[in-house]
């Protein structure tokens, strides 16, 4: 396994935003500020910089204001990576399905088991219970399918431009 040096990582989500120094691996340090305003993710961010001399930050979550100080020195990761990747190695495990259930998150529920109108009851009681959103899109079970085409058309399109 190849040793890298410390990667600070920035998630600026809806009500908090999370901070982790990732280090041969392992998230060796978490910090969570209640809020959003750039100044005070700034502020944690050059502690974090200080504290582990970090060679690469990554930034995922809304960019909306960032300082151009700040994009310049952070790799912008899109969310739906980050969560799906952090999620499914903190669960030590690569045939999972991971839900980010945040402030104000809506869960998107797709598969063959998202039609069935049953599953689908016992879901809404759920989310009234946790106040969030669940959505069933039309034609859940064929998301994989449609998902693959479109990364296809949308990697062609990149290649081509």
């Amino acid at each position: 396994m190849n040793s890298f040096g410390p990667v600070i990582g920035i998630d600026r989500g809806a009500s908090f935003t999370d901070f982790g120094v990732v280090h041969n691996n392992t998230l060796s340090e978490t910090r969570s500020l209640k809020g959003r305003d750039w100044e005070s993710i700034a502020d944690v961010y050059r502690q974090l910089m200080k504290n582990h001399k970090a060679a690469q930050s990554v930034f995922t979550g809304s960019r909306a204001g960032m300082p151009d100080r700040l994009a310049k020195a952070v790799q912008i990761i899109p969310e739906i990576d980050a969560i799906g990747f952090g999620g499914a190695t903190l669960a030590a495990r690569d045939d999972c399905i991971v839900a980010s259930i945040g402030t104000g998150a809506a869960i998107v529920l797709v598969g063959k088991v998202a039609a069935n109108r049953y599953i689908r009851n016992i879901v809404n009681l759920v989310a009234k219970l946790y106040q969030t959103t669940y959505i069933f899109p039309e034609n859940p079970g064929y998301a994989t399918v449609y998902g693959a085409a479109l990364q296809f058309r949308h990697h062609r399109t990149q290649v081509a431009t």
